[in-house]
């Protein structure tokens, strides 16, 4: 599949968790910020029946050029976009020449169900 620079049109952030001490001497986890890419925001969002019930899931693609230090550490990191956060579930190298990648994503709060 090829990406071209004109369908890359969403400003998204990655962040990650770093655990970090409070001025009271807590432990808590901070969000750090690690980087803006330019993406193509693929919407995959569905449903899954859950008890009888129907529940909307937000899962979403990313397609991006590659990058490797989001490659390495993919499933640690989250996506921050326009309409909320996304945890990443998995990355897939598209590209043999490892030109362009893709992150699966689901919004935050959210998981999957077997």
């Amino acid at each position: 599949m090829v990406i071209y620079a004109g369908q890359m049109t969403a400003n998204i952030d990655f962040y990650k968790h770093e655990p970090t001490v409070s001025g009271s001497g807590e432990a808590v986890d901070a969000d750090v910020f690690l980087k803006t890419r330019m993406a193509a925001r693929v919407d995959n969002s569905g449903s899954v029946s859950e008890s009888g019930q129907e529940v909307a899931q937000m899962v979403r693609s990313y397609q991006l050029r590659f990058d490797p230090e989001i490659a390495a550490n993919a499933t640690a990191l989250f996506i921050r976009d326009f309409d909320g956060d996304y945890n990443v579930q998995s990355v897939q190298i598209v590209d043999v020449k490892k030109r362009y990648m893709n992150l699966k994503c689901l919004k935050r709060g959210q998981y999957f169900t077997v």
